[in-house]
């Protein structure tokens, strides 16, 4: 009995389910996720408030009761505000997909078996099942921070429905892509990697996977910093405020972790590096010892030790340069840059926190 062909595998080429189903809409992707972030918003509480009324004053109110102590353009740049973070958030799948292709053709030459290499590492990216369970997570957990309406028509439990799977599945998709990218590195740090020699690349050619991790907390920080910036606009339970603080504290810890493996292998060959130079200085001191120049010494002695002294002074530049290779594939600035937003996003939810407890509470 013969075996079945075995199915390639899957790289980041393929879209996602969750970037299928949108572009299942026959509009432009761009657009489509618009149109869902703009259902699963106010203009779609607005349009179920309309439905269900029938009359206009009525179904404003119901979207907006907070219009007679709001200014109208504050509720409007709110629902506007809302209905933009989420076009970002679900046109943000595609773009972290196509991010991870792009870096393709920098990580396939240090993989021993190349593109399968690649596409073994990263072709969990198309799992449904965690995105799935993170987005149930999300939606368990929107639901028990959300608030509780007084009486919910069947639209409005339609209305809610399409908020939660927009809002969970399109976070959790992020959310997924972003872990799928950094654990990917995690994995990169793990395997025999073909090092480019420290002559032609100081980060041996592992600049691309720094510039990845990079990129993608950037990116995951940018967006809880939407949030975050949202969350000081107006009073926040405890839980929703902890959430916060998690993901921050989340976004340091997968930039870190995920490196460890290639700060590991940068570490060892600069110490391998170090070790070769220091075996090679041992013996051109015992050669020039060996045969010190003589009072009468001939011209090819002479140009021997001119020639020692050169690769001596060649050797001392290349020891100089060794010693300031770097260890981890990003440059200095970064971990600063990083550790001045996490900082900033902490005392800001906290300083939110502390508005709440000793002015807002009754």
């Amino acid at each position: 009995m013969t075996r079945g062909r075995q199915r390639p595998l899957e790289g980041p080429e393929r879209p996602t389910f969750i970037e299928r189903a949108i572009s299942a809409i026959p509009l432009p992707y761009a657009v489509s996720c618009f149109l869902l972030a703009a259902l699963a918003q106010t203009p779609g509480l607005f349009l179920v408030n309309l439905v269900d009324t029938g009359d206009l004053d009525r179904a404003v109110q119901a979207t907006f009761p907070e219009i007679a102590t709001v200014p109208p353009t504050f509720l409007a740049f709110g629902a506007a505000f809302g209905v933009g973070f989420y076009t970002l958030l679900l046109y943000l799948i595609r773009y972290s997909r196509q991010g991870l292709l792009s870096s393709r053709d920098d990580i396939v030459p240090l993989l021993p078996d190349g593109e399968s290499g690649f596409r073994r590492i990263y072709g969990i990216l198309h799992a449904p099942v965690p995105i799935l369970a993170i987005a149930a997570l999300l939606a368990a957990f929107f639901l028990f921070i959300g608030t509780r309406a007084a009486v919910l028509t069947p639209l409005h439990i339609l209305f809610i429905a399409i908020q939660l799977a927009v809002v969970s599945l399109g976070t959790g998709t992020v959310l997924w892509s972003f872990a799928v990218t950094l654990w990917g590195l995690r994995r990169l740090g793990k395997e025999p990697l073909r090092l480019r020699p420290y002559t032609e690349d100081p980060m041996l050619g592992l600049r691309p996977l720094g510039t990845m991790s990079v990129s993608a907390t950037m990116v995951y920080f940018g967006m809880v910093a939407v949030v975050v910036v949202v969350s000081l606009l107006s009073p926040q339970s405890p839980a929703y405020l902890s959430f916060l603080l998690a993901l921050l504290v989340l976004g340091v810890l997968m930039f870190v972790l995920p490196l460890l493996g290639i700060h590991q292998k940068m570490l060892e060959e600069k110490r391998k590096v170090e070790r070769a130079l220091a075996e090679q200085a041992t013996r051109e001191w015992k050669a020039m010892e060996v045969a010190p120049p003589t009072a009468d010494a001939s011209l090819a002695e002479l140009r021997g030790l001119v020639v020692s002294l050169r690769e001596f002074v060649a050797h001392e530049r290349a020891e100089r340069k060794v010693a300031s290779l770097p260890t981890w594939p990003f440059d200095p600035q970064v971990t600063g840059r990083i550790a001045a937003i996490t900082l900033t996003g902490v005392i800001a939810v906290l300083g939110r926190a502390a508005v709440d407890y000793f002015l807002v509470r009754p």
